[in-house]
């Protein structure tokens, strides 16, 4: 009678330490929340570029993204960025990326790693899609000049990058951002000099620092 009941009280206090580790991973894999960005950097082009475009140079570039983390190693991003490339012959060439992007925390990824979603040092990558304009002068202008081809060249674009941060505070952290960008069928140079024969590729880099704030419960 009495290995009996050392028996079943081993087993409900099994399964009491089994419930409570796996409450705690529950608790751990869910942390979801939202968060914002900015970030102020440069930009340069990239292959494929026309040899027209190589005549832009680097330029500013500002961005700003919110994410929402379903758990602690994957969420989404929409962002947003503008780009100028300073061109040597006619008025510069200013560009808007709206883009949306599935998100992965490379620290937390693997499972022999503690699910700590707030770690000193963390590691995202990125890679999405999204809409974009390019134009030179004014925006809606549909004026041509020598090397000064002027109106809105609308077009798709991909892009992925990646995202090491420094955690601050348990709601902030500083970030760097490295990002590649390929527009799809881009009609208009990346200096405004011309445009292309045929539909093209234009890609650019684009690097910044920025802050990002968590709106952790």
């Amino acid at each position: 009678m009495k290995k009996s009941i050392f028996v079943i009280a081993l087993g409900i206090s099994l399964a009491a330490n089994e419930g409570r580790a796996q409450q705690d991973l529950n608790a751990q894999v869910k942390n979801n929340y939202y968060s914002v960005s900015i970030t102020a950097g440069t930009n340069g082009l990239a292959h494929p570029v026309n040899n027209g475009s190589k005549r832009a140079k680097p330029g500013l570039n500002i961005g700003a993204n919110g994410d929402y983390m379903f758990n602690s190693w994957i969420g989404m991003r929409g962002d947003f960025s503008y780009n100028l490339f300073n061109s040597t012959v006619g008025s510069n060439v200013q560009a808007i990326h709206l883009g949306l992007n599935a998100v992965v925390d490379l620290t937390n990824i693997k499972p022999s790693l503690p699910m700590n979603p707030v770690r000193t040092f963390s590691f995202q990558s990125y890679a999405g899609f999204g809409l974009a304009t390019l134009w030179q002068g004014k925006f809606r202008s549909y004026d041509e000049g020598p090397y000064n081809i002027q109106g809105n060249d609308d077009m798709l674009f991909m892009n992925f990058g990646f995202v090491p941060k420094y955690r601050i505070n348990t709601k902030t952290t500083i970030n760097l951002d490295a990002c590649y960008v390929l527009n799809i069928v881009q009609d208009n140079y990346f200096d405004g000099s011309g445009m292309y024969e045929f539909k093209g590729y234009g890609g650019f880099l684009k690097f910044g620092v920025g802050l990002t704030y968590e709106f952790r419960k």
